[in-house]
């Protein structure tokens, strides 16, 4: 399985209804991101944000720990301009 295969397999998990398997997934896109980001692609980087933005618009649904891992991930990657796009989401 490739890194990008991998990272879209873990970003599929944060729609899932366990709580416990969307902060794996989070969990999990932290793990691949914070090593070698040279083999992120800028559509799979797109993706993955806009997932993320999409579980925290549902944000009365989800735990504390998964908005601070969420907002953790956000902050490692970075400025983005999905990001950009998506902050109205967490004001």
């Amino acid at each position: 399985m490739t890194f990008q295969d991998k990272l879209l397999q873990f970003t599929s998990m944060l729609q899932n209804m366990r709580k416990d398997l969307r902060l794996g997934g989070l969990i999990g896109i932290y793990q691949l991101i914070r090593g070698d980001t040279s083999e992120l692609q800028e559509d799979i980087l797109n993706v993955v944000i806009e997932e993320i933005f999409l579980a925290l618009a549902d944000y009365e649904a989800q735990e504390p720990i998964f908005i601070a891992a969420a907002l953790e991930v956000i902050g490692f990657i970075g400025p983005n301009e999905k990001s950009y796009e998506r902050v109205q989401v967490i004001r």
